[in-house]
């Protein structure tokens, strides 16, 4: 099993599939809690995975995809990581940690054949926002909005599925997307207002 909060676990899943073109970088957990009562363990629980893990299984494809010249890698963050929630200073913290980090290496290796890239998803019908919905109880319904929790509405008035988010990051593996690189695609209907 992986375990992304171990580098020596990632180094052996880089070795035994270093030879993949196309990477998709689904991981992440969660944690919630006022930021004023937020722990140092609770924050590096979450930046090991959703930061460190992260970033260091895209570092390891990257090296891998450099000496073909050609790959492309994709990982999910999350509009949180450029649109602060209530509670969630941790996980805020590590995705938008985690899309400027790959942003910086993304830089770096373009011009060496790899193009890498972000979708951010905002709520999205996954386990990870029922547990959301669990710790928040005032936000009945995401789609809707909520003003005491400073939630904007979903403009299209529904939370997306986990195959919208699937369909972006195929697209930005493909050789259709060539010519995209260090990109953060937005899957929120509409949310963030483009922001």
């Amino acid at each position: 099993m992986l375990d992304l909060a171990d580098q020596s676990s990632i180094a052996a899943l880089v070795a035994a599939t270093g030879e993949a073109e196309r990477v998709a970088i689904a991981a992440g957990i969660y944690t919630s809690a006022p930021a004023l009562e937020t722990t140092r363990e609770q924050i590096d629980s979450v930046m090991a995975i959703n930061l460190f893990g992260v970033f260091f299984t895209a570092q390891g494809y990257s090296r891998e995809m450099i000496s073909r010249r050609s790959g492309s890698i994709v990982a999910i963050g999350s509009i949180s990581g450029r649109f602060p929630r209530m509670g969630q200073v941790a996980y805020e913290g590590a995705k938008a940690g985690m899309r400027q980090a790959l942003r910086i290496l993304a830089l770096e290796t373009v011009p060496l054949g790899v193009r890498i890239n972000v979708v951010s998803p905002g709520p999205t019908e996954t386990e990870m926002m029922h547990k959301l919905m669990a710790d928040h109880p005032e936000l009945k319904n995401l789609a809707a909005g909520n003003l005491d929790s400073f939630r904007p509405a979903v403009p299209d008035a529904h939370v997306g599925r986990p195959e919208q988010v699937a369909a972006a990051a195929a697209f930005l593996l493909s050789p259709d997307s060539a010519h995209i690189a260090f990109h953060d695609l937005y899957i929120d209907g509409g949310e963030t207002l483009g922001i």
